[in-house]
């Protein structure tokens, strides 16, 4: 799994949230995705949040390397948009509530 925390100023948190929410939909059709949330932080204007959980690491790297040009533009554009480095922490799936078991 990865966390996301994508800084942004304040006026662009809309349109970056709408850019990572197509990104969302894109991954609505492949079946190594088993979740993909975009959330934006209440209190701090300048947050969004993505969530992911993958089958593998391999999984998520092959979405990136089939991706679409016009959704690697998509990501690019939400990027630019980024103001700070980007946080991210990479999780191992351990178990919970919503998690598929094996």
């Amino acid at each position: 799994g990865l966390i996301d925390v994508l800084t942004c100023a304040p006026e662009n948190q809309d349109k970056l949230f709408d850019l990572i929410t197509h990104v969302a939909q894109h991954l609505e059709s492949i079946d190594d995705c088993l979740y993909f949330i975009v959330s934006k932080e209440v209190n701090n204007p300048t947050k969004v949040w993505v969530t992911e959980l993958w089958t593998s690491k391999q999984a998520h790297d092959e979405s990136l390397a089939d991706a679409s040009q016009q959704l690697l533009d998509i990501l690019h554009e939400a990027m630019t948009l980024v103001t700070d480095e980007r946080q991210r922490a990479t999780l191992i799936r351990i178990l919970g509530k919503g998690i598929p078991r094996e």
